[in-house]
């Protein structure tokens, strides 16, 4: 009765089966059926992928221990018996849920813009969908959820295209919105690194004005200047030293390969200079990487060592990487991604090194051997 069956016949056939966590699953939670069935089984069939790969099932399966499956499931209330009432929503909502085949993100944006007092729409979680950014789920909390996405859609429309191709631009438009900048575009975290510079400079983001300004990319590049500015009036004298030892605590985690090279901060300068170059605000990050609060590492091509690419925050703790932002915020290319992979791999498995010092990388031994 445990509808395994079910499982393993999900229409998504890019997403991996597991099985035998599904059973142990089960084995606990009987009521795990009726979130397949009735429910939304793709929101299941995220979780249980995020617990294998994120909190090692292959090691946790001994003995029929899940304790390690539920770590994750902890938004799910397992004490309710209805497929509704266990993901947080109505019947209605959940009827809109299975009507637009949410999966654990649309369920999550939902869930946590309504614990905030506000109610998405089937239209709002369309556009959602339109505008493509995962990291709208940290927009709950801060800011008008639906609006915001509206917003963004609208800046994409009315300005992105004019900034990434200039050749389209009239007169008139560079008139209006002066000269293209390379790379800009208005995603989740240009707005909210812009709601935290007015938030540090003491503006009045009730102001729906303020909030959501006309050209988000210019107003963004505006008040991280000034944020800049005034937060480097403020910045501790004792910050050189403490980067010093940082920067001797993380040298462990220098590490090149494929024409890439990842090292961490050194001073609070080079965190300026990363923040100018690719117009984000890593340079806010000063005091806490000093702190050992979190960890700032520079991404950079091995032919162009001097130069800012992409920028990467490390928790440290759970060996994971907050956030890899290139030019104005923009994502991982696929050699980013990579190469992002591969670092974070060979961190995990103890930052170990040959004889001469190299990163000691085992499926590039066994390649070797077998050449």
């Amino acid at each position: 009765n445990c509808k395994l069956d079910v499982y393993m016949e999900s229409f998504r056939a890019e997403k991996a089966k597991y099985p035998v966590m599904y059973l142990r699953l089960y084995q606990a939670r009987r009521n795990v059926e009726n979130l397949l069935v009735s429910g939304l089984p793709m929101v299941l069939d995220d979780l249980l992928d995020e617990v294998y790969h994120g909190f090692r099932w292959p090691e946790a399966n001994t003995h029929g221990n899940i304790s390690m499956a539920l770590a994750p499931m902890t938004e799910l209330r397992w004490n309710m018996p209805a497929p509704s009432r266990m993901l947080g929503l109505t019947k209605e909502e959940l009827r809109l849920g299975r009507e637009q085949c949410w999966d654990a993100f649309f369920w999550r944006l939902f869930v946590r813009t309504k614990a905030q007092g506000e109610r998405l729409t089937g239209e709002d979680l369309q556009r959602a969908f339109m505008l493509g950014d995962q990291n709208l789920l940290e927009l709950p909390g801060q800011g008008p959820v639906g609006k915001s996405i509206r917003y963004l859609l609208k800046q994409q429309e009315r300005y992105d295209w004019v900034y990434n191709d200039p050749y389209w631009v009239d007169e008139e438009d560079y008139e209006e919105l002066g000269e293209p900048v390379p790379g800009a575009y208005s995603d989740v975290t240009t707005l909210l690194d812009y709601w935290a510079a007015c938030r540090a400079l003491g503006r009045n983001l009730d102001d729906v004005q303020v909030r959501f300004p006309r050209n988000l990319i210019e107003a963004h590049d505006a008040a991280l200047e000034q944020r800049r500015i005034a937060e480097a009036k403020k910045t501790d004298a004792s910050l050189a030293p403490r980067f010093r030892i940082r920067r001797r605590q993380l040298a462990k985690y220098i590490f090149e390969a494929d024409g890439l090279k990842i090292i961490p901060a050194g001073s609070r300068a080079e965190l300026q200079k990363e923040a100018d170059t690719l117009h984000h605000c890593v340079w806010s990050y000063a005091q806490r990487h000093a702190n050992g609060e979190t960890a700032i590492f520079f991404i950079r091509r091995t032919v162009e060592p001097g130069k800012p690419y992409y920028t990467l925050e490390l928790d440290e703790k759970k060996l994971t990487v907050r956030q890899n932002r290139g030019l104005r915020n923009c994502g991982k290319t696929p050699e980013v991604q990579a190469f992002e992979d591969l670092w974070i791999s060979w961190v995990r498995a103890g930052a170990r090194r040959d004889e001469r010092g190299r990163p000691a990388l085992p499926e590039k031994k066994r390649e070797a051997k077998s050449a």
